[in-house]
């Protein structure tokens, strides 16, 4: 049976030798919960509690560092993947207006005059 020991420096080691997605770091996360709950029901002398705490912080703030990689890795990539779709989905005149603000403001087009607008304002006929 591992020891404590054993299963924060495995983590440790899993965070340090890869690079975690989303769905790996919530195992990892649900690992060190039920590590962490059993640390705290098992009966240790203080001296040796307290190096396991030492060790538990550092896994716990790996995983937490590691979890901020992964969102931001994530979060690249939606939007890597939102700005091809909405390239390709792109007209000229909506792919001119992202690469120069000014080319948006050169090709203004006024509303489309409805039948019946001069009513909706109450000028009557």
């Amino acid at each position: 049976m591992a020891t404590f020991e054993d299963k924060y420096q495995a983590v440790l080691t899993y965070l340090r030798d890869n690079q975690p997605n989303l769905g790996q770091i919530a195992k990892v996360d649900t690992y060190l919960t039920e590590t962490n709950a059993a640390f705290e029901a098992a009966e240790l002398d203080p001296q040796r509690r307290l190096e396991l705490i030492e060790l538990r912080n550092e896994a716990m703030t790996a995983a937490t560092s590691a979890r901020r990689s992964a969102q931001q890795a994530d979060q690249a990539l939606r939007d890597e993947i939102a700005a091809a779709l909405s390239i390709r989905k792109a007209s000229p005149l909506t792919a001119a207006r992202r690469i120069s603000p000014s080319v948006a403001t050169d090709n203004y087009t006024p509303p489309l005059q409805y039948p019946g607008h001069d009513r909706d304002r109450g000028i009557s006929r």
